[in-house]
């Protein structure tokens, strides 16, 4: 903008296939807007900026690259599930390569998504518990973050939030990562110690079995969840910001069951989201981190 001139910016959004003939459009716009006072002036200045692209995503090589690349992996999805019935008994395809496409197999990879060890050395089981708390916290924290720019009475929002006692558990959501580190850190020492060998010595006596806390952490209906929090933790943003855009604008906040909608709606769309992202690539390409080390000791 203009250095010298200070007041109020005005803008307009001039569709696309206008685009030509923006100066004119802009100089008529100036001559018939109104202040606030109601009376007509002139605008000292104008300028016109170009706020999103020429051509839509669909017309640009890159997103269409991106998109195509990133279907692959459902198509991959769908491929394997269909032929599943058939165990991939395919004449000119060798074993090694059938058991690339069965990575991507749905059907199997549904049972590792809730899949249990049965040894109980194998793995903390409050573990689950948490990253679906974490995960679950940080999507709720974002929602109370990027919704302020839509509130016209941003202030009564802050207020509410700084008062009262609960409100911590959503101003203070950044622990919601604190506890992914200390997940990340526990299951690193975990694993250390565990290739060792020491197994008959690996036991956590620190933790109460009988902990209430404990118990719900570990209860197995939090695995799937567990399976596909990481998921969840990426894609988030997205549909956080999406349902916000479909809102109307401004935003007036009366209380929390406007906010509380909004994470729900949120949540379940991050929670399909994930599970689609889990299924055609977290857990197809954990099978083929398996296939193909085994494929590697076996030369060696």
């Amino acid at each position: 903008m203009d250095e010298e001139f200070e007041g109020i910016a005005y803008g307009i959004c001039i569709p696309t296939s206008c685009l030509s003939e923006k100066y004119k459009i802009l100089s008529s716009w100036k001559t018939v807007s109104l202040f606030n006072n109601g009376t007509k002036e002139e605008k000292p200045f104008e300028i016109c900026l170009s706020s999103r692209h020429k051509e839509q995503w669909y017309q640009q090589w890159k997103p269409i690259l991106a998109f195509c690349f990133l279907s692959l992996f459902p198509c991959l999805v769908i491929i394997s599930s269909t032929n599943q019935n058939n165990q991939f008994r395919y004449k000119n395809v060798s074993p090694f390569y059938q058991q690339i496409l069965q990575a991507f197999s749905l059907k199997e990879n549904l049972k590792l998504l809730a899949h249990v060890s049965k040894e109980p050395n194998s793995t903390i089981t409050c573990i689950a518990g948490l990253r679906v708390l974490a995960a679950f916290w940080t999507v709720i924290g974002h929602t109370v973050l990027f919704i302020q720019p839509f509130f016209e009475n941003l202030e009564e929002y802050e207020d509410d939030m700084v008062n009262g006692f609960w409100n911590q558990t959503l101003t203070n959501n950044t622990l919601a990562v604190d506890i992914f580190f200390m997940i990340s850190g526990t299951l690193t020492s975990f694993h250390w110690f565990k290739s060792k060998g020491n197994t008959q010595q690996q036991t956590w006596s620190s933790v109460n079995e009988s902990d209430p806390f404990n118990k719900i952490l570990s209860l197995k209906l939090w695995m799937p969840l567990s399976s596909i929090s990481y998921s969840v933790y990426l894609v988030h943003v997205v549909p956080i910001t999406f349902t916000f855009l479909l809102d109307q604008f401004p935003m007036t906040y009366t209380d929390k069951w406007h906010i509380a909608f909004h994470y729900l709606v949120q949540l379940s769309l991050s929670i399909a989201i994930g599970l689609i992202v889990t299924m055609s690539v977290d857990i197809p390409f954990r099978n083929l981190e398996r296939i193909f080390s085994k494929k590697k000791i076996h030369h060696e």
